[in-house]
């Protein structure tokens, strides 16, 4: 990065800084209305050439989160408000390739791939529907992986009673059966 000619990390920059550089501003995000301390400088990047830096700050003298633009047109509004949108983009990727199986998917067709893609969908779906019944929101998980690893859970558990019923055994009040009824698991 250069600043005035002169080659510097974008520590050493932030360093630089004083108070008086940064100014507040507020971006929604995830129907939130969230603040920021945002300082923004046209910087010139070797290979690159020029970008709009903006650091970020939750509070003031916090530790800085440094963004790189270049549309060095965009507003630190436009590019904070950016990067929250693909935030949310990327954790979903996250949640689809983790519990989704879509990181595990062996397939070749494109007929196949659009038929897991629909299945794995119409899942999704299923279990946020599922969500939207919940007579208890408050306990209602925030992420798909959340949501499925509860109903995976829960159906472990509906395992675990189907087969003591099916062997005539009784289900017993302690163990297993007792501590996922403890972690609020219907049993």
């Amino acid at each position: 990065m250069l600043d005035n000619g002169i080659s510097l990390n974008v520590d050493t920059f932030a360093e630089k800084l004083v108070d008086s550089s940064y100014r507040k501003i507020k971006v929604n995000a995830r129907s939130k209305r969230k603040s920021y301390f945002i300082a923004e400088k046209i910087v010139e990047l070797s290979q690159i050439s020029k970008v709009k830096l903006v650091l970020s700050q939750k509070k003031r003298n916090g530790n800085p989160k440094y963004y790189i633009s270049t549309n060095s047109e965009l507003s630190a509004e436009e590019i904070l408000s950016i990067y929250e949108d693909r935030w949310d983009i990327e954790t979903s990727h996250r949640e689809a390739n983790q519990k989704l199986g879509f990181k595990d998917y062996q397939l070749r067709s494109k007929r196949s791939i659009e038929r897991f893609i629909q299945l794995v969908f119409a899942i999704w779906t299923g279990i946020l529907l599922l969500e939207l019944e919940d007579p208890e929101p408050k306990k209602r998980p925030k992420t798909i992986g959340e949501m499925v690893d509860q109903i995976r859970s829960e159906n472990i558990v509906d395992l675990v009673r189907d087969v003591m019923k099916f062997f005539n055994l009784p289900v017993p009040e302690e163990g297993l059966l007792f501590k996922m009824r403890a972690l609020g698991m219907k049993t």
